[in-house]
């Protein structure tokens, strides 16, 4: 394996690991539609990205994008496998996330090309 490779994470029987993220520009926009829609008062709302990712279509596409390897690795224990309830986010504040994970990887490397995503970085 190259110090470089991406790593597909799999469970011991193979399944790759899903997760479900935020970008902060979906945090902000929910955070916003929660103070201004009042029936949101009392509840807890999961935000997040539109849905969850698996590594095993993520990882290629990020390794495209960067012009890097992946590999697959098998993890015996407990694999990551999860993703977020948004029903209250679209019900209740009529809230529809726009940044996938593919977005957040396009506008990533966008960023580091020198391109204006409209976004203050961090770092």
């Amino acid at each position: 394996m190259a110090d470089d490779a991406l790593v597909i994470m799999r469970d011991r029987n193979g399944r790759p690991w899903r997760k479900h993220v935020a970008d902060v520009r979906d945090i902000v926009g929910g955070c916003v539609a929660a103070l201004d829609h009042p029936a949101s008062r009392g509840h807890a709302i999961q935000l997040g990205a539109p849905e969850a990712f698996d590594w095993d279509t993520t990882v290629p596409y990020l390794a495209a994008k960067l012009g890097r390897t992946y590999v697959d690795a098998k993890d015996p224990g407990t694999p990551t496998y999860y993703e977020f309830d948004l029903t209250r986010c679209r019900s209740l504040l009529g809230y529809q996330p726009q940044y996938g994970t593919h977005r957040m990887i396009d506008d990533a490397v966008a960023y580091l090309n020198g391109s204006d995503i409209s976004v203050v970085p961090t770092g």
